[in-house]
């Protein structure tokens, strides 16, 4: 008999910790379902934000201010003859051709982008015609705050 009310004893103890757990477990697959849905909203609410952030950094970019810098990294005699610019996270990159007066100016060119704040400077092209030296090149430029 003793044995049989102390196995019973602690069956109930049990059977008690068995439905707390389950209380427990709806509990947290409801605190689940919950944050499940919040991460939606956030997500959705992301995208917009990034959205409307990124038509915001189109709108304050400064071509002036990044034509200014560019013309002055230009050496003499040399010009811009096309440019293609692609916003990233980074900044925003741009893929250019320039045509130089003579291939010794490129030197010069890397190292006047690099100090007007141009960078990931990689030379992808060159070639010699009608006079010039043209090279396609890209970097990028992170506007100054």
């Amino acid at each position: 008999v003793y044995l049989n009310l102390n196995s019973f004893s602690k069956y109930q103890e049990l059977k008690k910790n068995s439905q707390a757990l389950q209380k427990k477990k709806a509990s947290l697959i409801e605190e689940n379902k919950q944050l499940s849905r919040e991460i939606e909203n956030y997500l959705t609410l992301r995208a917009l934000v990034d959205e409307v952030n990124s038509v915001i950094d189109k709108k304050s970019f400064s071509w002036v201010i990044f034509f200014d810098r560019l013309e002055k990294a230009l050496p003499g005699h040399s010009y811009l003859v096309s440019i293609s610019p692609v916003a990233t996270e980074a900044g925003r990159e741009f893929r250019v051709q320039v045509a130089l007066k003579r291939r010794e100016d490129l030197k010069e060119l890397l190292n006047n982008l690099k100090l007007a704040g141009f960078s990931n400077l990689k030379l992808l092209k060159e070639a010699f015609q009608n006079g010039y030296f043209y090279l396609e090149m890209s970097f990028t430029y992170a506007q100054p705050k």
